[in-house]
């Protein structure tokens, strides 16, 4: 699977759970204090990750993602969602269809 594959399938569990929007695939570094477009790196192996999501109205949040090949945990607003089996379910997706190419 490509990077950018894989930003496509982040993408498409966050909006999907949340009905919200991931602006141009916008993360925020607590540590540097920046927002920048999001890269692959950004999301390994359980790494706490913040994405810049908005909503219909354009109300801004940002949620903290974790994730790795099995598990893909959402904080937003002090609600944790687990979407794994989502998360699982777009992966299966990919190896059914690289395995009959």
């Amino acid at each position: 699977m490509t990077k950018k594959e894989r930003l496509d399938k982040i993408q498409i569990v966050l909006e999907e759970n949340l009905d919200l929007i991931w602006m141009d695939r916008t993360v925020y570094n607590h540590n540097t204090k920046v927002y920048r477009t999001a890269d692959i790196f950004d999301f390994e192996d359980n790494r706490h990750t913040y994405v810049y999501l908005r909503d219909k109205k354009n109300k801004a949040y940002l949620a903290q993602v974790v994730l790795n090949d099995t598990k893909f945990i959402i904080n937003l607003n002090g609600v944790k969602i687990d979407v794994s089996d989502h998360w699982q379910e777009l992966l299966s997706q990919q190896l059914v269809t690289t395995s009959t190419k």
